[in-house]
């Protein structure tokens, strides 16, 4: 189960750095809320135990419906922080498809 989590996860954080590295053929704006989603995805799947899944969660789901809610977290995460650095490009007035 371990090594099926791992490369879960792997693939996962590959995803997201493949997401931020569009984001820089767009432009060097998008790519740092970009860097912001990674760090974001990194930082909720250290913290998602601390923040989001119960202590019987451990108890009542399986090894990986754990890592299933962890990935989740980590992907919310991420995606707001996407979604607030690209607010903040918009209220600052630049958006490259206008």
């Amino acid at each position: 189960m371990g090594f099926i989590t791992c490369f879960l996860l792997i693939v996962n954080l590959a995803l997201v750095i493949g997401l931020d590295v569009v984001y820089w053929f767009v432009g060097w704006q998008f790519g740092a809320t970009g860097v912001l989603g990674v760090i974001g995805f990194i930082l909720g799947y250290m913290f998602s135990v601390e923040m989001s899944i119960a202590p019987r969660d451990f108890w009542w789901n399986t090894e990986f419906g754990v890592f299933l809610a962890k990935i989740g977290f980590a992907w919310k995460t991420a995606l707001t922080l996407w979604g607030i650095g690209l607010l903040v490009l918009i209220i600052l007035g630049y958006n490259p498809l206008w």
